[in-house]
């Protein structure tokens, strides 16, 4: 018996982006934040004498990363090319935005997502997700 669940959740942490796009660390990238919808199963181990024990299995987490670095003015015209080539575009106001669908199911440039749940159950039987972290460095999405 699979109990399928979805949960909007708003504390996203983003690890990873400016290596991701290939940015040099100096460029001060700022992200937008968004709520991440996780969809889960809780899956309850019967015994003849009840549950044993409830595993929280994520299925899927789905994220729309919007991004902008600000004051472009100010950046060399090789760190420009670099924002374009990562998908980046020029706004009149010297930003440049771009947006990252993330999709836990889906491979993002060629790679796979590893999807990581380190939820537990309290001791009054309840469990909570607290926040969702997307690290592009190492391709990996936890629940926590």
């Amino acid at each position: 018996m699979e109990l399928f669940f979805k949960a909007p959740i708003d504390d996203v942490d983003i690890n990873g982006l400016n290596e991701f796009l290939k940015l040099p660390k100096l460029i001060d990238t700022d992200i937008e934040k968004s709520t991440a919808n996780v969809e889960f199963v809780l899956d309850p181990q019967l015994r003849n004498w009840g549950i044993n024990y409830i595993s929280v299995l994520p299925r899927r987490v789905s994220y729309t990363l919007q991004w902008t670095v600000n004051d472009a003015e100010d950046l060399a015209l090789e760190e420009r090319a670099a924002i374009i080539a990562a998908g980046g575009i020029e706004m009149r106001n010297n930003t440049f935005e771009g947006t990252i669908e993330v999709d836990s199911k889906e491979q993002l440039n060629g790679q796979e997502w590893q999807l990581n749940c380190e939820i537990d159950f309290g001791a009054n039987g309840s469990f909570q997700i607290d926040t969702v972290e997307i690290d592009f460095s190492k391709m990996t999405i936890s629940l926590t």
